[in-house]
């Protein structure tokens, strides 16, 4: 017999921005919704409970939620609970739809490994494969860095299933992105963590149920391993159901990993019998990743994970006891650089693979995990620590660490070290890590690189649309910027004069002196490459920020 779903048909919950009314007359709770993020009063019943004043909502959300929270209401609850509405908030109006116009910029490996798996996605249920495709499609391309994995294809699907009609789709976008992104270091290309997360599960299961994982380590059954699948697909289809999956997405959403690592040791306690007398690995192998829900009511399994976290003494501090611990060991895992990008640059720059080698330790020694975790650089600090440590030369142009934090200058040099995307560069809340390969690319360019290509960094520097021009707005931002990478406490009206000064000497070297009628205010210049680059070598700090001199700088 499969899983069970039981699904009340009411739930009561309070969120950030809501008052509790409680309508004491009639005994009905009712939240009024004060936010943006849910658009419409919920107002529910609640026929065992009702709504407690002065309690967190989070807490009267969780109470609801270990009974399943209504499919009427879902959408609304996960949109709140996995931080979709925050994310959605954070993009323009209409951002799904313009990335799905966009589709020609996501790159070809993930086309590909999109296509191969639309029809391995939940092979036995009828799923919308256009959909699924335009999920996926467009989730790589919120997120270059991290692209597409398999796993994300099962969370996605069962989205679908969730939430099946057509008008819906822009919003299960927005629950697969927040679910992903809240995820994001499980599926960055070296998936540290992936690793780490099997790691903690087999010392959980080895902790908390140490006969079971004794007997399996004797049948060679690396349980850490067999449930990496369940880690990346959340559990979908693998071992639960998909109308399962739904209610022990309701608490994932509330309490966090923690009630991911329970439901895998629930899983495990709820078939220990069955474990404990599987005499062979074949037989082992079949159980963990087909049977484990023969035998297993939702309601049970939720009650399993719920005794977990709310009895176990100390069971989330051990969780990140244990990552603290597995963290420099994954580290140790990805001390060399990943083999296909260690040829492909190796053959695109002219490089021997101890150069590579070197590049990649200096690109994780701000801070490995962190950097390995986020797929990139991200932080400003590690790519101004990766630079200097990697170009030494650049040091003295570097040296004043504090005023080049504070100025803004690493993010928009890691922007214009990334391929140029339109769409991707205007959406000003995204913020993406500068890979390996950019980095490799932008250590090239300063220590290697022709002037020319010097010069088109700069430009890119300070077009920030990346539209191949630069406007008169962006030249004086990135004026300002490059000034308080030297200048950090400068008078702001001191920059805001220089700035303008060069401006108009920039616009006079071109010839475009305004007419007696009008001011330099009124005419707006569009500056090509030819032009931008002709006169901004005349700007001492960007000349030397840039390295702009006639030859390349020695590596």
């Amino acid at each position: 017999m499969g899983v069970k779903t039981a699904l009340p048909d009411v739930f009561v919950f309070v969120h950030p921005g809501m008052e509790a009314k409680i309508a004491t007359e009639d005994g009905l709770s009712r939240a009024a919704v004060d936010s943006d993020a849910c658009r419409e009063v919920l107002s529910v019943l609640a026929e065992a409970s009702r709504a407690r004043v002065g309690t967190s909502w989070r807490t009267d959300l969780i109470s609801f939620a270990w009974q399943g929270i209504s499919a009427a209401h879902r959408m609304q609850v996960w949109s709140l609970t996995t931080g979709a509405s925050h994310l959605r908030e954070q993009h323009p109006a209409g951002f799904y739809a313009h990335l799905l116009q966009c589709m020609d910029q996501l790159s070809p490996i993930a086309v590909e490994d999109i296509a191969k798996d639309l029809d391995r996605t939940l092979p036995e249920r009828s799923l919308p494969l256009q959909a699924l495709q335009r999920l996926l499609s467009a989730f790589a391309l919120l997120d270059p860095v991290v692209g597409y994995c398999q796993g994300m294809n099962c969370i996605a699907g069962a989205l679908l299933l969730f939430f099946p009609a057509e008008e819906q789709e822009e919003d299960v976008f927005w629950l697969l992105a927040a679910i992903l992104t809240s995820r994001r270091a499980m599926y960055v290309p070296c998936m540290a963590g992936c690793t780490l997360a099997t790691r903690v599960m087999d010392d959980l299961l080895s902790f908390y149920e140490g006969d079971v994982s004794s007997h399996l380590r004797k049948l060679d059954v690396s349980f850490g391993r067999v449930c990496s699948t369940w880690l990346l697909c959340l559990f979908v289809e693998a071992p639960l159901p998909v109308e399962s999956c739904a209610r022990v997405w309701d608490i994932f959403w509330l309490v966090g990993e923690p009630a991911v690592y329970a439901t895998g040791l629930a899983l495990v306690q709820l078939n220990r019998k069955q474990l404990l007398t599987a005499s062979t690995l074949e037989r082992a192998m079949d159980l963990v990743l087909n049977h484990l829900v023969d035998h297993v009511q939702i309601d049970e399994l939720c009650s399993a994970v719920r005794t977990i976290i709310d009895t176990v003494k100390d069971f989330e501090p051990h969780i990140r006891v244990l990552e603290s611990l597995h963290r420099p060991q994954v580290v140790d895992g990805h001390a060399r650089p990943p083999a296909h990008l260690n040829y492909r640059l190796v053959t695109l720059h002219d490089m021997v693979p101890s150069e590579v080698q070197q590049l990649w330790n200096e690109f994780l020694r701000p801070d490995p995990w962190s950097i390995l975790s986020q797929g990139g650089l991200q932080e400003p600090w590690h790519l101004l620590s990766a630079l200097q440590n990697a170009a030494p030369h650049l040091r003295p142009t570097l040296g004043q660490r504090t005023s080049i934090l504070l100025s803004g200058f690493p993010q928009r040099l890691s922007a214009a070290a990334r391929p140029p995307s339109t769409l991707l560069q205007r959406a000003h809340h995204s913020q993406t890590a500068l890979s390996f390969a950019q980095f490799v690319q932008l250590v090239h360019t300063f220590t290697r690189g022709s002037r020319d290509a010097r010069l088109r960094l700069c430009f890119d520097f300070f077009d920030l649309d990346r539209n191949g021009s630069v406007d008169d707005a962006e030249l004086r931002s990135g004026l300002t910027v490059v000034d308080h990478a030297y200048n950090a406490r400068r008078d702001p009206v001191v920059v805001a004069a220089e700035v303008e000064g060069f401006y108009l000497m920039m616009r006079e070297k071109m010839g475009l002196k305004p007419t007696a009628q009008e001011s330099a205010a009124d005419q707006h210049v569009q500056w090509d490459f030819e032009a931008f680059t002709t006169v901004i070598v005349l700007h001492p700090q960007v000349f030397t920020l840039f390295q702009l001199d006639d030859s390349a700088p020695d590596g």
